[in-house]
């Protein structure tokens, strides 16, 4: 043992996953792991804006850093999340505990503290809501065995979350978060599924999609929502063409 003592070779948290898989009352579990995820994005960003002079502050590699943290947090949070309750867990996550926290008062539930905080927050949520569902459903195409017990709930809970995010874009649904949370979530969220789940969109309604990308037309995320459409099947490929003429 060294003068400084002895040092883990692993974090804590994954420490833990490894000895401890039995967990009580999954439900207050769920919602205690998603907020402790939020609330270190938030640590995160306080500790990117207090660190070094202000000449470094805006420096990429300390932003890089506190975002390389936040996936980093996200990814033990949905492996401690889908540990303890699997795809129960992660379907109460996108129709539940999410759609929740978004309604609600941002300065409350989310602490905002300035727009990094507010970013990385949107960040640590889309990361997570991914991991979480590539988890326990996977990311591409599943076999028939697997299709018949689990696509069908994929497919549905998909559907769901991305019609309270189209409503929510389209305006049809009032927010209580700070809205670059809101943006920085669904960017994310929509950026990561088209690039490493684009078999969930396939099973998305086409007014949905259409929905959610003339909101990020808006936004001006037109790559981003040309991407979505084309992820979309060939019911999409009219929308798609029409865009770019």
């Amino acid at each position: 043992m060294s003068d400084e003592g002895a040092r883990l070779p692993v974090p804590p948290g994954f420490l833990y996953l490894r000895t401890f898989r039995n967990f009580h009352d999954t439900h207050f579990v769920n919602e205690v792991i998603f907020k402790l995820v939020i609330e270190w994005a938030h640590k995160l960003a306080n500790e990117w804006a207090s660190g070094g002079p202000a000449c470094l502050k805006s420096g990429r590699t300390s932003l890089a850093a506190a975002a390389s943290g936040v996936q980093e947090v996200a990814t033990l949070g949905a492996s401690l999340l889908c540990i303890a309750g699997g795809v129960q867990m992660v379907q109460i996550l996108y129709e539940e505990t999410l759609p929740t926290l978004l309604l609600s008062t941002s300065e409350e539930k989310l602490g905002g503290a300035g727009p990094v905080s507010n970013i990385l927050q949107g960040y640590a949520m889309a990361y997570m809501l991914i991991l979480c569902g590539s988890f326990v459903w996977g990311n591409g195409n599943t076999s028939p065995a697997y299709t018949s017990v689990f696509s069908s709930r994929r497919t549905r809970v998909i559907g769901i979350h991305m019609d309270f995010i189209a409503g929510a874009v389209g305006g049809n649904i009032i927010l209580g978060c700070d809205p670059a949370t809101w943006k920085a979530y669904v960017s994310c969220f929509v950026g990561l599924l088209v690039k490493f789940a684009p078999a969930w969109v396939g099973g998305v309604k086409q007014e949905t999609l259409q929905k959610l990308a003339s909101g990020l037309r808006g936004w001006h995320e037109c790559d981003l929502a040309i991407s979505l459409l084309e992820r979309g099947g060939p019911s999409s490929m009219a929308a798609v063409v029409e865009w770019m003429t």
